[in-house]
């Protein structure tokens, strides 16, 4: 703890996925019914508690008129773009890489001239437990030892978003509904131009995204953070949440699990700097020089049994 208040981290300098929110939210927020104050809740922190809890550093990001992104790595969820303008909207998806859900989705939509920001051309709302969709699948893919390995759409989800996109050859689709009777229904998590990324579920009212949590899910996630961004994250390490600034790593196992060694994904910056350990052997601080040893996809290995509850520091 005292060395943690000697390397204070400043939420400002926080490296990772940004997740936009907005103060205004509330005021710009359309109602289903008008009739619940719930309705009035906002949205826009789905992707941070998601991508938190499955190990990759994000932080949250406030928007305001002036803000202006560019490079950048972002995350929009719920309603988040009743803030913005046409051209606001077009300015992020142009210049960023962006993460988006259901709800985002339907907001271009419901602006004409954006959905061609993603080419697409028919946006379906499928609500949950309707038996439409039953199921995700990683077609082609094996994680953890799963042959096309498959999420629920049944339980603790939100609405699916069928989406039909224009030009086939700039769209990767990672995984596709289908019915309880193995029909293909349409896609989902789904990469457009190589920099946008479409996560079509909304929020369910009660269970909010808990589907999503999961470990197939995360892996999946983090491929495709591969493939779009530069971005650090840990590897199998269930219930590890990463913060990361330009030259410090905290970890935090918040299972009672031990974690056999520390694996972590550094962005290429990371990848040239000398870093050292720091964690706690009862009252005492101890310091371990970690030694460059990479693994495939550009993967630190640190032979530390992570603790149960253990909280650790690195610094370059």
């Amino acid at each position: 703890m005292n060395l943690g208040t000697q390397h204070r981290l400043n939420v400002e300098q926080l490296d990772g996925v940004k997740v936009l929110v907005s103060q205004d939210a509330s005021f710009n927020l359309q109602t289903t019914r008008g009739e619940n104050p719930e309705e009035l809740l906002p949205k826009e922190y789905s992707w941070l508690s998601l991508l938190g809890s499955l190990g990759v550093a994000c932080k949250p990001e406030k928007w305001t008129n002036t803000s202006n992104f560019e490079n950048e790595v972002l995350a929009v969820s719920g309603q988040f773009f009743n803030n913005l303008n046409d051209e606001q909207i077009t300015a992020l998806l142009k210049k960023n890489v962006m993460f988006l859900d259901g709800e985002s989705v339907q907001i271009l939509f419901e602006r004409p001239t954006l959905r061609t920001l993603i080419d697409a051309e028919k946006l379906e709302i499928k609500r949950a437990r309707t038996n439409y969709q039953s199921y995700e699948q990683i077609d082609g893919m094996v994680i953890d030892q799963i042959e096309n390995p498959r999420v629920t759409m049944l339980q603790h989800t939100g609405d699916y978003y069928k989406i039909a996109y224009e030009d086939a050859n700039k769209v990767e689709i990672l995984s596709s509904a289908y019915s309880a009777k193995a029909e293909k229904l349409g896609p989902v998590m789904t990469i457009i131009n190589g920099r946008t990324v479409i996560l079509p579920m909304n929020t369910d009212p009660k269970y909010g995204w808990e589907s999503q949590y999961y470990s197939i899910k995360a892996k999946l996630l983090k491929l495709i953070l591969n493939k779009t961004t530069d971005i650090d994250y840990v590897v199998d390490m269930a219930g590890t949440k990463i913060t990361a600034s330009s030259n410090q790593i905290v970890l935090s196992n918040f299972t009672i699990d031990d974690q056999k060694q520390i694996q972590i994904h550094l962005s290429k910056t990371k990848q040239q700097q000398d870093w050292k350990l720091y964690f706690h052997e009862g009252a005492k601080l101890q310091e371990l020089a970690v030694k460059p040893e990479w693994i495939e996809h550009d993967v630190l290995t640190i032979p530390y049994q992570l603790k149960g509850l253990e909280t650790v520091i690195l610094l370059a």
